[in-house]
């Protein structure tokens, strides 16, 4: 389930990636995107349908980890629509009207506040319950009116989940938007990664080896993703690159890492005097 989710994610990235490059109008990117997404979803629904989870643990993987970041995209989008489409004509009342947008999301995370800390703490003890599918419990606060729906691709949390990385990415949206001002400081500071690619995917990957992101509580594919964002980078087969790293005819195959632990030390050999 996993490798088929990874992948079908990865092919959902690169289709968004090229409807944000051919659209300047946000309403009709949102539109393009509801809809891909939307087609995304239902084959990952499809699959899960005919698959068994092998275990406890890997179900509550797929609807803590997986899932989510699917949904995620779609509450995104679907809000994006909304947003824009309801947005008054004249920059001045856009302003306003695009923060108080932000304030409704700011009150989401405080009437969510358990839920987020759980989730961004990465904690695991209630997860049999609200990650495992037909777990309803009526005690439990169930955000997620479809899981009455399909009880077979719904737990009482994974969309709680879901909507609360979408609103992550939501806020920076309409941050964005109700300063532009920043927007354009933000991008002028904008950083690039200038080494090879390979470089790149030996930084990620020790990154997700030693669980320092999100107390390890993310997956490759999503940090992947966030580098490739805050570093102005496309990586579309970092695996197979992983591969070709493991692959090297040497005793230490991690070439840039070593090569940075020999340029800090000399640095700060150098400070020492």
């Amino acid at each position: 389930m996993k490798n088929f989710a990874l992948k079908l994610n990865q092919e959902l990235n690169k289709k968004l990636k090229q409807i944000h490059n051919q659209n300047s109008c946000e309403l009709q990117l949102a539109k393009q995107a509801i809809i891909t997404t939307q087609k995304t979803i239902l084959e990952l629904k499809k699959y899960c349908e005919t698959y068994e989870f092998s275990s406890k643990s890997e179900e509550i993987d797929f609807f803590k980890n997986i899932k989510p970041q699917f949904i995620s995209k779609l509450i995104y989008y679907n809000e994006m629509f909304n947003i824009e489409v309801n947005k008054p004509s004249t920059t001045k009342h856009q302003t306003k009207y695009y923060k108080k947008e932000i304030k409704k999301i700011e009150k989401f995370f405080i009437q969510n506040k358990e839920s987020y800390k759980y989730y961004r703490t990465g904690e695991t003890s209630l997860d049999k319950n609200f990650f495992i599918r037909k777990k309803f419990d009526i005690t439990l606060t169930i955000e997620n009116i479809q899981s009455c729906y399909d009880d077979n691709f719904n737990t009482t949390h994974d969309y709680t989940i879901a909507k609360i990385i979408a609103y992550e990415t939501l806020l920076q949206y309409l941050s964005a938007k109700s300063n532009p001002n920043a927007k354009t400081n933000e991008s002028k500071k904008k950083v690039k990664w200038t080494a090879p690619k390979v470089a790149f995917v030996e930084l990620i990957y020790a990154l997700h080896a030693e669980g320092v992101i999100n107390n390890g509580k993310i997956s490759l594919n999503e940090l992947a993703q966030k580098m490739e964002q805050v570093f102005d980078i496309e990586l579309s087969q970092h695996s197979r690159i992983f591969y070709e790293i493991r692959s090297r005819k040497t005793i230490q195959k991690t070439n840039f890492l070593n090569t940075l632990s020999d340029k800090l030390n000399y640095k700060m050999d150098q400070a020492d005097g």
